[in-house]
């Protein structure tokens, strides 16, 4: 460390000999040398704290409520940025319906086989999904906002939590679809041929009583 010092002090114009230059400096500027000590642990430790993660520094209280205006207006910007947060990653992209039914994927075993998927087999077996949580949410399987989707929708009996069967995502099919503004398969042609590969894989994995109703739901859409 002193052969450090002495090297850096070397360098700097008008200093002969650093040892002697330190012990002078040492005896003739005390005071002043212990606030620069001070001064310089104090601005490390305020790199430091500046440098921690900002979930470790103290939190910021909320600004306290000052009218009725206040209070609704910051409910209504936090209940926008759940929404945001909770449906962020697939809002206003490809739904899985649309993309396992609607795009041609190879197989090796069929290269020549129609596109299916299996985002709708819990559903025709029975199951149940979340509106906007979840891999297989109606959400996610329709690509879309759950405040875009149709209100009041049938919930699964039984179910502590609000959970939608095959009833809810028949009623948004043919509600988003019968829309007058598109919001889902926009494109006939490809709208045609998703529903008929939903209604043949119905036939693949459902009950009989299940696929008779998913072809009874989708066939007046398919004319």
């Amino acid at each position: 460390m002193a052969r450090k010092v002495g090297q850096y002090l070397s360098g700097l114009p008008g200093v002969v000999r650093p040892a002697q230059f330190l012990k002078r400096l040492i005896n003739n500027r005390p005071l002043e040398l212990s606030q620069v000590i001070e001064q310089s642990s104090r601005d490390e430790m305020l790199s430091l704290i500046s440098s921690l993660k900002a979930g470790w520094q103290k939190a910021k209280r909320p600004r306290r409520i000052q009218s009725e205006i206040d209070r609704v207006k910051r409910q209504r910007d936090s209940k926008r940025r759940h929404e945001r947060k909770r449906s962020a990653e697939w809002i206003d992209k490809v739904g899985l319906i649309e993309h396992e039914f609607g795009e041609p994927s190879f197989s090796a075993l069929n290269p020549y086989a129609e596109p299916t998927g299996s985002c709708l087999d819990a559903i025709f077996q029975g199951g149940t999904v979340r509106c906007s949580i979840g891999f297989d949410s109606l959400t996610r399987l329709f690509g879309i906002s759950r405040k875009l989707l149709p209100p009041r929708l049938p919930r699964a009996p039984h179910c502590r939590s609000a959970r939608y069967g095959l009833r809810a995502v028949l009623f948004c099919m043919t509600s988003l679809l019968g829309a007058k503004r598109c919001r889902w398969l926009c494109d006939l042609e490809r709208r045609k041929a998703v529903l008929k590969r939903i209604v043949a894989r119905a036939r693949d994995v459902a009950p009989s009583d299940i696929a008779a109703r998913v072809a009874t739901a989708l066939d007046p859409l398919l004319k």
